[in-house]
């Protein structure tokens, strides 16, 4: 398939954008602060670098803390499970790798174990707390059963301070005053 040509008259005329175009890089500062961002091979590689730094010297300030008997959670945590690894398995034959010979968990099988674990303990502790709130929902509820007093008020726009009691109402009706 032929790359198709444009005169410089069709590109002023047309304002998409063609694949077969070359996309121009916008400026830093537009890049910066508008428009569609700016990427360099350099700043991919400087990402890279930094997370590789980083790594580094984690891994260099947790060996200087284990020489001076300081274990951080993250070795401690690194060792355990190295040790649910290989736990069942005399050292020699972990060094040649008959340990799978004889019963030993792969790596693989060790994490799936370990994730399906996590996973019933998760959903234990999930129904844990709904019943939790459920006690919590009931509680609300005996709490709010409490009676309500409610006091009404009766409004009377007229009263005759010298009318006698009305003969002629039933006997609940309202007294006016003398």
């Amino acid at each position: 398939m032929a790359i198709p040509k444009y005169s410089p008259s069709q590109k002023s005329v047309t304002t998409t954008t063609s694949m077969f175009r070359k996309r121009v890089k916008p400026k830093a500062s537009v890049a910066a602060f508008s428009g569609p961002p700016r990427y360099d091979w350099i700043d991919i590689e400087t990402a890279a670098a930094i997370k590789l730094q980083s790594v580094f010297r984690r891994r260099m300030v947790e060996k200087d803390l284990v020489a001076r008997g300081i274990k951080p959670p993250s070795y401690i945590r690194r060792e355990r499970l190295e040790k649910e690894l290989y736990d069942d398995v005399p050292e020699f034959l972990q060094m040649c790798g008959l340990h799978l010979l004889f019963g030993g968990l792969s790596k693989e099988e060790k994490r799936e174990e370990r994730r399906e674990r996590d996973k019933e303990e998760r959903q234990i502790r999930i129904d844990k707390e709904r019943k939790q709130e459920e006690k919590k929902r009931e509680y609300r509820k005996l709490k709010s059963k409490k009676p309500i007093l409610l006091e009404e008020v009766e409004v009377v726009e007229e009263i005759n301070v010298n009318a006698k009691k009305d003969q002629t109402s039933p006997p609940s009706s309202v007294y006016t005053f003398d």
